[in-house]
């Protein structure tokens, strides 16, 4: 069975009506440049994804500061908060949320890249609120120990590239605060007319990202979670915003080890 045929299996081994990621883009799996399977030098990795993500040619990186802002403003981050930023990458907002949750607060850095966990730590020295985990299992954010504990989930343009997004979401939403906790993802419009990055190939938004805002808020929402807001973001005009809640554990029962979640 190919990768992507897996990816799509649910509780129960059923299988799902369409693929999750487009395999001819992906023919290694959608995390494979970063996992490094062409055993490049980690050096090589780091560099080249650091010029990507962190271009100011990019719009995650130009509005980094007013992403953070709107954290604080509509997620609650603040100093004292812990903060998990999931598939932190080459560590674009490392420094702004170790500043922002201070010397009281924590942020726990995942990632299932190796040579980005390298990087993470090489760029964590002396922030001693930073604990960069290597969450290389793509089932489980190794966040054994933060159930209950954690302010904000910050998902930002990496849904998109979660190989098991419910169990993942599920795992994130053990790991929230009860009431108060939040997640907070950021994700590409899948929409030629507004992805305008990669004009050499206009179907780029397509192949690259597998779902569209109402199929990824579904996805969120069958784990239990709510959405509660979407805030404007027009410093990120190819993105959008969810912002999300758990509901009440007395309403759901997760289901499975697997994918998949029903309510009582």
């Amino acid at each position: 069975m190919d990768w992507g045929s897996y990816l799509c299996r649910g509780v129960g081994g059923e299988l799902e009506t369409r693929p999750y990621f487009d395999e001819s883009m992906y023919a290694k799996g959608v995390n494979a440049p970063f996992i490094n399977i062409a055993q490049l030098p980690a050096q090589k990795v780091v560099e080249d994804y650091t010029g990507r993500f962190e271009n100011e040619g990019r719009d995650i990186a130009r509005a980094a500061d007013d992403i953070i802002e709107t954290l604080k403003n509509e997620a609650g981050l603040s100093s004292g908060s812990v903060v998990v930023d999931y598939g932190s990458g080459t560590g674009l907002f490392l420094s702004r949320l170790s500043s922002a949750v201070g010397s009281s607060g924590t942020v726990l850095a995942t990632e299932i890249s190796d040579a980005f966990r390298r990087r993470l730590i090489e760029r964590s020295n002396g922030m001693e609120n930073v604990r960069v985990i290597h969450s290389s299992d793509a089932r489980d954010p190794k966040l054994q120990g933060f159930e209950g504990k954690i302010d904000v989930a910050f998902l930002c343009d990496v849904y998109h590239h979660i190989e098991f997004p419910l169990t993942i979401c599920r795992h994130l939403r053990r790991s929230l605060k009860p009431g108060s906790g939040r997640l907070f993802l950021i994700d590409f419009h899948r929409d030629q007319g507004i992805h305008t990055s990669h004009p050499e190939d206009p179907e780029w938004i397509l192949k690259h990202v597998r779902g569209d805002q109402a199929t990824f808020r579904r996805e969120i929402e069958s784990c239990g979670f709510e959405l509660i807001s979407s805030p404007p973001c027009p410093f990120i005009p190819e993105n959008y915003i969810m912002i999300f809640k758990a509901v009440d554990d007395a309403k759901w029962q997760t289901v499975g080890t697997g994918w998949g979640t029903s309510r009582r």
